[in-house]
C-alpha cells in the first residue's frame, strides 16, 4: 500500500520546535518531490489556461490581449494551479467572447490588482531576498551570498547576484551597506507574501 502525502508546511522546521512527530516525518519522506508556485513559473501560466479553456490558437489571441496577458503572469496565484483551474471555469461560465480584461476575472483578482500594494518577485529574487533574510541584521557580503545560495541549490554566478542585488535595492527591498546587505520592512513584507505557498 502506498500513500501520498502533500503539505505547505515546513516539516522540518515544525520538527525542530516539536509541532510534527520526526518518526511520521521519516515514514511519510520515501520519495519527496518540491513543487515550484505558479507565481515563479510565469511562462506556463498562459499555456495551461489555454488548456483549462479549451481553446483554439485564433479564439486564444482574441481573448488574451496584451492587458490581461501582463495581469495573469503577474498576479501572484497564491492558489496555485488550482486557482487559475477555477478562474478558467469561472471564465467559461461568465465570459460572453469578447477580449477578456482583469475585470473579467473573479473579483477577489481584479479588486487585488486594484489595491496595489503588491511587490512581484522572480525565483532567483526570491531566493537572493530569502538567504539575506537568512542572514539576519547584520548583514551579508555578495560572495558569501553566493555560497549560501549555491549551497542550497540556487547557483547563480557572482555577476547575477550583483545585478539582483540592484534591482532589489532599486524597489527598495533590501540596503546596501559597508558590511553587506540587509533586507528592509518592505523587502520582510515582500517574502510574507510568497510564504507558504498551496501545493
Amino acid at each position: 500500500m502506498s500513500i501520498i502525502a502533500a503539505t505547505n508546511k515546513n516539516l522540518p522546521a515544525m520538527i525542530r520546535e516539536g509541532k510534527f512527530r520526526e518518526d511520521l516525518f521519516f515514514r511519510l519522506s520515501m520519495f519527496p518531490l518540491t513543487t515550484i508556485p505558479l507565481r515563479h513559473r510565469p511562462g506556463d501560466i498562459l499555456p495551461l489556461l489555454r488548456h483549462f479553456l479549451d481553446l483554439d490558437t485564433e479564439l486564444t489571441q482574441t481573448l488574451l490581449g496584451p492587458k490581461i496577458t501582463q495581469f495573469l503572469q503577474t498576479y501572484r496565484w497564491p492558489g496555485n494551479v488550482r486557482e487559475l483551474m477555477n478562474a478558467a471555469e469561472y471564465i467559461k461560465l461568465t465570459h460572453e467572447g469578447r477580449p477578456l480584461t482583469p475585470q473579467d476575472l473573479p473579483g477577489y483578482m481584479s479588486a487585488e490588482e486594484a489595491g496595489g500594494g503588491r511587490v512581484f518577485l522572480s525565483q532567483p529574487e526570491y531566493m537572493t531576498l530569502s538567504a539575506i533574510s537568512g542572514c539576519g541584521p547584520r548583514g551579508v557580503g555578495r560572495n558569501r551570498l553566493h555560497g549560501i545560495l549555491s549551497e542550497s541549490g540556487t547557483d547563480l554566478g557572482v555577476g547575477k547576484i550583483r545585478a539582483i542585488l540592484r534591482a532589489l535595492e532599486h524597489r527598495g527591498l533590501i540596503a546596501q551597506e559597508k558590511n553587506g546587505c540587509t533586507v528592509t520592512n518592505q523587502g520582510v513584507l515582500a517574502l510574507k507574501q510568497f510564504q507558504s505557498p498551496m501545493l
